[in-house]
C-alpha cells in the first residue's frame, strides 16, 4: 500500500453481529463481508483524509498500545479491504495552476502522461497534488476538467500496463496467477477471472470510482483530447492550445521493450469476455452515456 495514499471507504451498512464478527454490506458488492472489531475500526478511519500511518496512530491511541506494534497489521488490513472492494485506496493525482485557476485530473490510462507533460510546463505555474490534499475552497473555485476513456479500451491498455510492469520488475500481486502464465488467450481469461472489484491496481480502478465525490466542470473523450483541451484554453483565456505532446517514454516502451507483447484488440474478445467487462465497468459505461447528454461530449 502506498504510504501516501488516503483510502476511502465505500458506502457500507452494518447488518448484524455473529460470534464477535460484524456482517457488513458494501454498496456495489453482491455479498456481505464479516469483519472483526479491529477491521471495522480501520474501515471507519478510511475517510479519504487519513493516510495509512494516521489510521495506525489513531487506532493505537484508541487501544492504548504502541503504534509500532500494529503498523504492519493495519497496512495489511487496508490492502485486504481494498482487494475485496470495501475501500478505494487510491487518490486522484492532478495538476493545479494558480495562474489560470484550473485543476486537471490525471486519471490513469486516460492520456495522463500527455496532460502532465504539457500542463507541468513553467508557463502554467502549476504543481502536482493529490486531490484530497487540495483545500475545499480551491476545489470549489478552480475550473476542474478530466479526460474520459471508453472502458474496454482502457482496460485492455491497463492489462498491458500491469503485465509489462510485472515483466520488468517481477513485482505483481500475490495470488494473481495470470502474472506467471505464458502469453496466450487463456492468460487474459485468467486475468478477467482475477479482476474482481479491480481495486488491486489503480490502472484497473473504474473511472467512476476515481471520480466519486469529485466536482468536475468539463469532461472530454481521450480520443478527442486536442479538441477538449482547446475548449479548456478558450474557457480560461489561456490563448491558443498548443499541439499536445505524445508521451515519448510510452512510445519507446512500445517499440523497444516489448510493451506490445500484451496487446489485445477489442475484436479479439469473445462475447462472454465483453459481457463480463461490461458488468465490472457498468458505472463507467453509464457515466459516459450520461455525459454525452449533460456535457455534450462526443
Amino acid at each position: 500500500m502506498d504510504p501516501d495514499s488516503r483510502p476511502r471507504a465505500r458506502e457500507y451498512h452494518l447488518i448484524e453481529s455473529n460470534r464477535g464478527n460484524i456482517a457488513v454490506s458494501i454498496d456495489g458488492l453482491s455479498d456481505t463481508i464479516e469483519l472483526n472489531q479491529s477491521a471495522l475500526d480501520i474501515l471507519r478511519l478510511c475517510n479519504g483524509k487519513n493516510v495509512v500511518s494516521d489510521i495506525a496512530k489513531q487506532l493505537a491511541e484508541n487501544y492504548g498500545i504502541q503504534v509500532g506494534s500494529i503498523s504492519r497489521d493495519v497496512d495489511h488490513c487496508v490492502e485486504i479491504l481494498a482487494a475485496i472492494g470495501a475501500i478505494d485506496p487510491f487518490d486522484v493525482v492532478c495538476v493545479v495552476s494558480d495562474r489560470f485557476e484550473f485543476i486537471c485530473l490525471l486519471l490513469p490510462k486516460n492520456a495522463s502522461s500527455t496532460l502532465r507533460e504539457e500542463l507541468r510546463r513553467d508557463i502554467y505555474e502549476s504543481r502536482e497534488h493529490r486531490y484530497t490534499t487540495i483545500s475545499p475552497e480551491i476545489r470549489n473555485r478552480y475550473y476542474t476538467f478530466a479526460a474520459l476513456r471508453e472502458p474496454i479500451s482502457r482496460l485492455l491498455s491497463a492489462y498491458q500496463e500491469v503485465s509489462y510492469r510485472f515483466e520488468l520488475t517481477s513485482m505483481g500481486q500475490s495470488g494473481r496467477d495470470f502474472f506467471t502464465m505464458k502469453d496466450t488467450p487463456a492468460r487474459f481469461k485468467r486475468f478477467l477471472s482475477e479482476l474482481g472489484s479491480a481495486c488491486w491496481d489503480i490502472h484497473l480502478l473504474p473511472q467512476a470510482r476515481l471520480l466519486s465525490g469529485v466536482r468536475v466542470d468539463q469532461f472530454f473523450h481521450v480520443e478527442r483530447i486536442q479538441d477538449g483541451m482547446s475548449n479548456v484554453f478558450e474557457r480560461l483565456n489561456m490563448g491558443k492550445c498548443p499541439t499536445l505532446p505524445v508521451s515519448r517514454s510510452r512510445g519507446a516502451r512500445a517499440e523497444d521493450l516489448g510493451y506490445r507483447r500484451y496487446m489485445i484488440k477489442p475484436d479479439d474478445l469473445d462475447q462472454s469476455s465483453l459481457s463480463f467487462i461490461e458488468r465490472v465497468y457498468e458505472a463507467d459505461i453509464r457515466l459516459l452515456r450520461e455525459l454525452e447528454y449533460s456535457h455534450g461530449i462526443r
